[in-house]
């Protein structure tokens, strides 16, 4: 099983190059929006923190195959919190597509 997981990794990495960090992506989605990292990860529900959240949970969850898990466990939420806030996610970037440009030409 584990060198199962192990290669599909591997073949993941090949595929689109290494993953940027749970840390990388949130030092860019903050930045996109205009926030610091401390208050992205806080409990706040102020609108454009809660928006930059879930742009972050579905940006590492769907590009980059993060757990929901260890998106849950960098921002301080529950597991089923960051599977509600992926969908957010994608409508906020559907939405929003300064933010979704601005994501897309950072480097992470």
């Amino acid at each position: 099983m584990n060198e199962a997981l192990s290669k599909a990794g591997e073949e993941w990495e090949s595929q689109i190059g290494p993953r940027p960090s749970l840390k990388a992506l949130i030092n860019t989605v903050s930045e996109a929006f205009d926030l610091s990292s401390q208050q992205l990860k806080s409990r706040s529900r102020r609108k454009s923190i809660v928006d930059a959240r879930s742009v972050l949970a579905r940006v590492a969850v769907r590009n980059y195959g993060y757990k929901g898990i260890e998106v849950a466990e960098a921002l301080s939420l529950s597991p089923s919190s960051v599977s509600r806030i992926v969908e957010s996610g994608e409508n906020i970037l559907d939405n929003k597509k300064d933010v979704a440009v601005k994501i897309t030409d950072m480097e992470i």
